[in-house]
């Protein structure tokens, strides 16, 4: 349970579950988890020197650091394993202390090559060249995340958010939300492609990717509403007020 919590982003939540579950067990202070879990509620507090130290400490269990079998008990998972590295390094960037930050960075690339974590650590790569300025790395890096990556969708969209504000490429930004749609066509995708139509000024287009997704949901009365808004900034009134009263007399 505490695992969802934090995986929806909830850690203060998730360590009132690990709290109680302490109460009946003392040993949950020595899990992987409770470390996490633990990490997670400092940094959220803003107590990012204790919080990296409870990483530390994580990082000395055992199996977390190099992934070999334990003595007794379950070995950590590759994901908790992975979420130490990558909490490390964001604590240590709060902390503007990058060069460790990095080095963790690069243990973790190493640790994790060629395994289901290794697009959240592509991702984490990206934020951490950022925070060093070095945007033409984190776009080279993005730009080889393939469609068959898990994390394709994540990058991509991280992708053209840098085009936007780094480069101020208003094409290539557009470019990358029209690949989510050929590689996944939903309504999700042509929402999102409205919208980046929209940032960059180009209604027309973003009026057909609107209308892309209300026909896979024509239910949905908020489409109707995109478009209308759309269509206005067009100057079609006729339009735009069809679509406007057309969630209405549904």
């Amino acid at each position: 349970h505490a695992q969802i919590l934090l995986r929806q982003d909830q850690p203060k939540a998730a360590m009132a579950v690990l709290e109680a579950a302490l109460a009946h067990n003392f040993e949950v202070r020595d899990s992987l988890l409770y470390h996490i879990v633990r990490a997670h509620t400092l940094a959220q507090d803003d107590e990012h020197v204790a919080a990296l130290g409870v990483l530390h400490e994580a990082m000395r269990l055992p199996g977390v650091k190099d992934g070999g079998p334990v003595a007794k008990g379950t070995p950590p998972s590759a994901h908790d394993r992975c979420s130490v590295f990558l909490q490390t390094v964001e604590v240590l960037l709060k902390l503007d202390r990058t060069d460790e930050a990095a080095k963790t960075m690069h243990n973790a690339i190493a640790a994790f090559a060629g395994t289901p974590q290794e697009g959240r650590i592509t991702v984490a790569n990206c934020e951490l060249l950022l925070k060093k300025g070095d945007v033409e790395g984190a776009l080279a890096i993005l730009r080889n995340v393939g469609a068959d990556n898990p994390n394709f969708h994540k990058a991509k969209v991280m992708l053209a958010e840098l085009y936007l504000k780094y480069r101020n490429d208003r094409r290539m930004y557009a470019i990358c939300h029209e690949e989510l749609v050929k590689v996944a066509p939903s309504v999700t995708t042509y929402i999102a492609l409205g919208e980046a139509y929209m940032n960059v000024q180009e209604p027309e287009k973003a009026i057909q990717a609107f209308e892309q997704a209300l026909k896979r949901s024509p239910a949905d009365a908020s489409l109707a509403s995109r478009i209308g808004k759309a269509l206005v900034s067009t100057h079609d009134f006729v339009r735009a007020v069809e679509y406007y009263h057309e969630p209405i007399d549904k």
